[in-house]
């Protein structure tokens, strides 16, 4: 006996078969939009993609020198801004230590700075400077200033520190003296007066135009450390042929 459906008349086969057909056909319009909307993403990826593809290859060291111009291995890749071309930027000590009197792991008024000589970071009698205070005890342990400890600087000895120019504490680290912080040592500088850390500020960075790798030491002029040494990946990328930065 033939079952019928709905008023028309269709049979239970007929109905079944309909559905099927319009099951496939919803199923390929879902396949080809998304295999169309991947083809767009790949396109507009294309070049984030790329640049994903040639970092491995760097990594891997399967990038020939040819291809990018460069002779020797990439030891290391970096992602910069375009407004920024900094590679690294830190403070390296000069010698510049203070005798650290209560063991605290802070400079405190009372406590004595000197030229660490030999870099022994211990006070030895007739090779290291007084800068400022007592004597410490020979053999006494010296110790590096934390990075907010900074000096007024008075431009006549290179950004070392002497006993006329005040010590502060740069809450906010902007290298500016702002009303309110600490002063540890000397007269209180004018609000926006330049401090300095103790020791020497040393940045590398890109020079793109050149295609050299800089270092500047405090405000003096760039060096040229290292000339068609980097490769330029797109998306702000770039390999370096070094990996080499003194501490």
């Amino acid at each position: 006996m033939r079952c019928v459906i709905m008023e028309k008349g269709y049979s239970l086969l007929e109905s079944l078969v309909s559905f099927a057909v319009l099951a496939i056909v919803i199923l390929a319009i879902v396949f080809f939009l998304s295999e169309g909307l991947r083809s767009y993403m790949r396109t507009e990826n294309r070049p984030l993609i790329k640049a994903q593809q040639t970092v491995r290859e760097l990594l891997n060291g399967k990038a020939g020198d040819r291809r990018y111009g460069l002779s020797g291995e990439i030891r290391s890749l970096i992602a910069l801004s375009k407004a920024d071309r900094t590679i690294s930027t830190f403070v390296k000590n000069s010698g510049e230590r203070y005798g650290d009197i209560n063991f605290n792991g802070l400079f405190d008024t009372n406590e004595s700075i000197v030229f660490d000589e030999d870099k022994s970071f211990s006070y030895e009698q007739g090779t290291d400077t007084l800068i400022l205070g007592t004597t410490p005890e020979q053999g006494f342990p010296l110790a590096n200033f934390n990075p907010e400890v900074k000096h007024t600087d008075n431009g006549s000895n290179a950004y070392k520190f002497d006993s006329s120019e005040a010590v502060v504490y740069d809450a906010n680290d902007n290298n500016l003296y702002d009303t309110g912080e600490t002063v540890l040592v000397g007269a209180t500088p004018e609000n926006g007066a330049e401090v300095v850390p103790f020791g020497n500020t040393i940045t590398y960075y890109l020079d793109i135009a050149n295609r050299e790798v800089k270092r500047v030491e405090n405000n003096a002029q760039p060096v040229t450390v290292g000339k068609d040494i980097f490769v330029d990946l797109p998306h702000n990328i770039f390999g370096l042929r070094f990996s080499y930065f003194d501490k």
